[in-house]
């Protein structure tokens, strides 16, 4: 809001920042910076600063319902993954990558082995990493995300689900593909 020229002195309370006109002063201050179009982000800030005015302030409902004007006319949300992040899991096709992938945590872990007594930080660094990937790798998606990984991974008319076999706590995780039937994944192909 300083930056779209509106004085830090009168930016003194929430209701300061969520007055429509400061809104969209500041919204314009920030498109500005992208050759004036809207960006998923400044539309975020938008919704963030609705349920500030909405829950904290409680603005009226004209007052609510012109900054909802507002937000539509920033543009609708993206929809699935974004171009350049479907680019990069495309690699995960090869069968070979995937494997690497869901093997790296291994490999990971033998390096902080060699480094302990020379370089214990970044040994450290490496422990760290590995358990960060293989969280990532095991922990369950959320909805939103599966939703993505079916339509992306799959294609048209398939599904995809992560899974590990029960018989093996050190199998790794495998993802598989299926026709949609029903609403859960029952048949492999």
């Amino acid at each position: 809001m300083v930056r779209a020229g509106i004085p830090i002195d009168e930016a003194d309370s929430l209701a300061v920042l969520v007055d429509f006109d400061n809104m969209k002063q500041a919204l314009r201050w920030m498109m500005g910076r992208f050759e004036n179009k809207p960006t998923e982000a400044i539309k975020g800030v938008a919704v963030c600063l609705q349920a500030v005015a909405r829950h904290h302030v409680r603005l009226d409902d004209t007052e609510i319902k012109a900054i909802s004007s507002l937000i539509k006319r920033l543009g609708r949300d993206v929809d699935g993954l974004r171009e350049k992040n479907r680019q990069r899991l495309l690699q995960l096709d090869d069968p070979a990558n995937l494997t690497k992938l869901l093997h790296l945590p291994a490999a990971l872990v033998k390096i902080p082995v060699r480094l302990k007594t020379t370089k214990p930080r970044k040994a450290a660094l490496k422990l760290q990493a590995a358990l960060a990937i293989e969280i990532l790798l095991n922990a369950p998606m959320r909805i939103s995300n599966a939703i993505c990984a079916r339509s992306v991974v799959a294609g048209p008319g398939r599904s995809t689900s992560i899974s590990r076999p029960r018989r093996s706590r050190t199998t790794k995780p495998s993802i598989t593909c299926c026709r949609l039937m029903s609403p859960s994944c029952s048949k492999s192909t």
